[in-house]
């Protein structure tokens, strides 16, 4: 399973060219801080979900076992 921030940064490596280095490097920096939000997103809602607020680690557990899997 993919997650959004994935499926568009696949998308758009297809599209977009990057006449710089720099502009590559803004890229990457970017997709990552979207993910890492993502995830964060990901975990908060699973955490809502089972009711167990506190429980960070079942949580990261969930998306590591749910999103990590196809990297």
């Amino acid at each position: 399973m993919k997650t959004a921030v994935e499926y568009i940064e696949l998308r758009l490596l297809g599209i977009a060219s990057f006449d710089s280095e720099e502009l590559r490097l803004r890229y990457k920096d970017i997709i990552k801080q979207a993910k890492e939000i993502e995830k964060k997103q990901i975990m908060q809602a699973f955490q809502v979900g089972i009711d167990q607020d506190n429980n960070f680690f079942v949580a990261e557990k969930y998306y590591n076992k749910t999103y990590k899997q196809n990297k």
